[in-house]
């Protein structure tokens, strides 16, 4: 842990104003964040990753709310998971789609996608921009070569979803997820969580981080679904198997 935090000692860091929580009702927050101008490395950047720190388009952020600790960090412990029997119907009732890597641009195809996805999951508002150009920064300007987009397409070629994800030294974040959303029967947020074990689990990476498990947060609950995981609980990543 020594060395993690070595990589980290340069970065400039600045603290956000306090803000509504996006999660949780009647709370404020704040983040910790890194300089969005710098150019980090490849070392920096998983070194962030492993201290809990997450991606949102040019920033690397982490909640430092000072009287709530329920943001935790959380990745999935690759060689131990086994998928359980949701997950494998899941896999079964897809097993037509198609997974392929692709550079993370902002095509016509993918930005329809994300605004039918926003239209329809998140009606009411929220963080994530809806314009194209605050659509590209935030999930196709990638902060490093190792930014890609999966995309899961149906036999016929229609793009159903698209998972951005960052190449960390340590294992793959799903930075952002967003799918058709009159595919409901398909489950297709959990198809690509599992699609994304199955590439750690072929590249030999350790952890698929997930972001932040916010207990009482209704909307952050599926990710404990994936078991055995780790969550970062008082600086310290724990072993999480229900």
């Amino acid at each position: 842990m020594s060395h993690i935090r070595s990589q980290l000692e340069s970065l400039p860091l600045f603290l956000s104003a306090p803000s509504d929580c996006s999660y949780l009702a009647n709370r404020q927050t704040r983040n910790v964040f890194v300089d969005p101008r710098l150019q980090l490395n490849a070392s920096q950047r998983d070194a962030l990753a492993q201290m809990g720190f997450r991606r949102s388009g040019p920033s690397h952020y982490r909640p430092m709310c000072p009287s709530c600790q329920a943001c935790e960090s959380t990745r999935i412990d690759v060689a131990a998971f086994a998928p359980n029997r949701a997950q494998r119907r899941c896999l079964k009732r897809n097993d037509d789609l198609i997974a392929s890597w692709a550079t993370p641009v902002g095509t016509d195809e993918r930005y329809a996608l994300y605004r039918d996805y926003l239209a329809q999951r998140h009606a009411d508002g929220g963080m994530d921009p809806d314009d194209r150009e605050g659509f590209e920064q935030f999930l196709c300007s990638p902060s490093a070569s190792t930014t890609q987009h999966l995309l899961i397409r149906d036999s016929a070629g229609t793009l159903l979803a698209v998972c951005v994800v960052d190449r960390l030294l340590s294992g793959l974040s799903a930075v952002y997820t967003f799918f058709a959303p009159d595919a409901a029967q398909r489950s297709l947020g959990r198809y690509a969580i599992l699609r994304l074990i199955e590439s750690c689990r072929a590249a030999t990476l350790p952890w698929l981080y997930l972001g932040y498990y916010v207990e009482g947060s209704e909307k952050m609950h599926y990710k404990a679904e994936y078991q055995p995981q780790q969550r970062r609980k008082a600086e310290t990543w724990t072993d999480i198997k229900d």
